[in-house]
């Protein structure tokens, strides 16, 4: 399921050298909120690992899936109510055998929210 456009819009992008920052604004009134949890939304975790699939894909310029989540850490909740817009910050790299290596960080009021890293690839 894709969720630029439904779930999150991008209201700011900047591209430096070896990462990519976006402003992101999270929909408080989509679905998935009414389920996670009802009457105190929390992004999931699994919708923050797609958006960074969504956002990748883009600037690789295709399609790709995730290879391994090597590592997920989370320091505080994002509520899209309370905090609708986020930062988030990816870096790729690439790797072997057509493979890149993704760190991202969400962040919301100058403070970490959660990191990942993640192995992936593009679909054949």
């Amino acid at each position: 399921m894709q969720l630029l456009h439904t779930f999150f819009q991008i209201t700011e992008k900047t591209s430096l050298a070896e990462e990519t920052r976006y402003r992101i604004h999270l929909n408080a009134e989509h679905p998935i909120y009414a389920d996670h949890f009802p009457g105190n939304p929390i992004t999931p975790g699994v919708c923050m690992i797609q958006i960074i699939k969504e956002l990748a894909s883009e600037t690789l310029g295709g399609n790709l899936f995730i290879r391994k989540i090597v590592r997920v850490r989370y320091h505080q909740v994002i509520d899209p109510v309370a905090t609708p817009d986020v930062e988030l910050s990816i870096q790729i790299l690439p790797q072997e055998e057509n493979e890149y290596k993704v760190t991202a960080l969400f962040s919301a009021n100058e403070q970490k929210c959660a990191q990942f890293n993640l192995l992936i690839q593009p679909l054949p």
